[in-house]
């Protein structure tokens, strides 16, 4: 189960990440610079500050939880845990890229509402396998284990809420050329 569980949070990771290079870098602070000012307008500024933003508020989800314990109560909490951050996390990137705005392409408000809206959706997904984790009885082992492994998959099934911000021919390569996309 250890496994299974590592393995879902690793695809969880990745898919709130799904913004084409905006996972995390090598860095130990939160804070982050400003865009640089070669890149600070425009299409690649508009990348730019998406994957600051990403970055910034991923930090929480990139230590996955531990699950190593044979008591299931722990497992239950680190993994119920994790759904809470991840919850929290597609709240605010949602919020972070209402803040910046739609990308200045011409469907670029469609776009933003595209992603905004998958990310609550997706919320509202893990939600409802944070409430299956609660409900996880820990004195059945076969059901416990039947729950968190379903709960697992479903984490690792998520569908990719920022997929959206790469649709666009003009977007993807503005991710590909902005400083903190790489």
């Amino acid at each position: 189960m250890k496994r299974r569980l590592g393995t879902c949070a690793v695809l969880t990771t990745l898919a709130v990440l799904g913004v084409s290079g905006c996972g995390p870098k090598e860095q130990t602070d939160q804070s982050l610079p400003p865009a640089t000012a070669s890149s600070a307008s425009g299409l690649d500024g508009w990348a730019d500050r998406v994957c600051q933003a990403v970055r910034a508020e991923t930090a929480p989800i990139r230590t996955l939880p531990s699950i190593s314990s044979p008591d299931t109560q722990q497992i239950k909490q680190a993994l119920g845990k994790y759904a809470d951050n991840l919850h929290h996390v597609f709240g605010k990137v949602s919020g972070r890229l209402g803040e910046i705005g739609a990308p200045p392409v011409a469907n670029g408000p469609q776009i933003l509402n595209d992603a905004t809206t998958s990310l609550r959706a997706t919320q509202q997904e893990i939600s409802a396998i944070k409430t299956r984790i609660d409900q996880a009885p820990t004195d059945q082992h076969a059901v416990f284990q039947e729950t968190m492994g379903k709960a697992s998959s479903d984490l690792g099934n998520l569908n990719e809420p920022m997929k959206n911000l790469g649709t666009d021919g003009q977007l993807k390569a503005a991710f590909t050329q902005a400083p903190s996309c790489s």
